[in-house]
Order: structure tokens, then sequence, then C-alpha cells
């Protein structure tokens, strides 16, 4: 089969990858709605109203934080573990429970209602809202995660760029490797076609 004959049918076969590779990069550039599908939304914090006393710090204690919510005062602490919450009258790691959880929540996602709405359900630490938006709750970092289906057609968009298509990992990785194996030879094949172009041009002119 002749140069150009390998190099349309190499060039054939890579339409929808560079197609995909083209439309997912133009997203990636201007980045569309990824402001709110990857903010940070952070636990609702007040002024610490907290009397003076000794506290009992664990001797394994890397970092210490104080912080208060709507339902009280907490004391975070992080050993070789991570982070925990700490009794420091009992001297016990404590956890919140589903009411304090979802207290915390509410009102930490009222500074945005536009984007969260409001808690609709609750499976322990795993809250949905009116707005489709999938949180979760970390008691140990009194922290929020927040996902919606901006986020998942993002991470979608991804997945298409890197050709993660089938969700099997050795499929795509060969999928990968041979998409990018016939773009190298449609490189190859391009310049040998412009030599060999170049070249009867100028037997041509000679």
């Amino acid at each position: 089969m002749r140069l150009a004959s390998w190099h349309r049918l190499a060039g054939l076969v890579l339409v929808v990858p560079l197609l995909v590779w083209i439309v997912t990069g133009l997203v990636f550039l201007i980045k569309p709605g990824y402001g709110d599908a990857y903010a940070q939304l952070e636990v609702k914090t007040y002024p610490m109203v907290l009397e003076r006393k000794t506290i009992e710090i664990p001797d394994e204690t890397l970092e210490m934080r104080a912080i208060r919510t709507i339902v009280g005062d907490h004391l975070l602490v992080r050993d070789d573990q991570g982070w925990q919450q700490w009794d420091p009258e009992k001297g016990v790691t404590i956890k919140f429970n589903e009411d304090e959880a979802r207290l915390i929540v509410e009102d930490s996602i009222s500074v945005d209602t536009q984007r969260y709405g409001q808690v609709t359900s609750q499976l322990g630490t795993e809250f949905e809202t009116s707005t489709g938006v999938s949180l979760r709750f970390d008691g140990n970092r009194l922290s929020l995660y927040q996902r919606g289906k901006d986020t998942d057609l993002i991470d979608g968009l991804y997945r298409l760029h890197y050709l993660q298509w089938t969700g099997i990992a050795w499929i795509d990785r060969l999928l990968a490797v041979g998409c990018l194996t016939i773009l190298l030879v449609l490189i190859v094949l391009g310049i040998r076609l412009a030599r060999n172009y170049s070249g009867l041009r100028s037997s041509e002119s000679g």
C-alpha cells in the first residue's frame, strides 16, 4: 500500500480521538463552570468563647486547633494517626452524632443557597441537596467536600480526554497506547510524504 493510503487510513482511525482531544482541550483551556464544580466548601465557624482553663494535651499531639461551630466548641488534635476531635474534660476522642453533623452542614451551605439549596436527605455523614449536590462531612477534620453534576461532567471530560473510555484499566491503557502509536505513525508518514513531494517538485523543476 502506498504511503498516501497508509496516511489516509491512520487519519481516519484517529478522527474520533482527535475530535475528542480538540473539544476537551478547549474546555480545559476555557474552564467553564470550574469555580462552582471544584469550590471548597468551608465549615461555617464563629468567634471562640472559651473560658481560660488547663487542657491536658496528649503527648503524641503534633498539632491542635480550637474551632467554634453552630453546635459549640471543638478541639481538634492531630497525631501520627491523623486528625481527631478531642474531649479535654474526659481525655478521650469523640465523634459527632448525625444531628450535629446535619446542623453543621445546613449552617455551612446557607452561605450559598443558589449552589447548594437545602439538605433533602442524609445517610450518616453523606448528604444530598435540593440542587443535586452531594456533600460529605468529615468530623475528624471538621471539613466538607462537595460534588455536583457539573463536577461529574468535567471529570467525565477528563476521562474522555485521556481515553479512559471503558472503565477497565488495562483496556483503556491499550487504547491510549494504540492511539498514540497511530498518531506517531501519522506524523512519520506525513513527514515522508512531504519529503517525497519536495523531491518530486525539485526533479520537475530541474
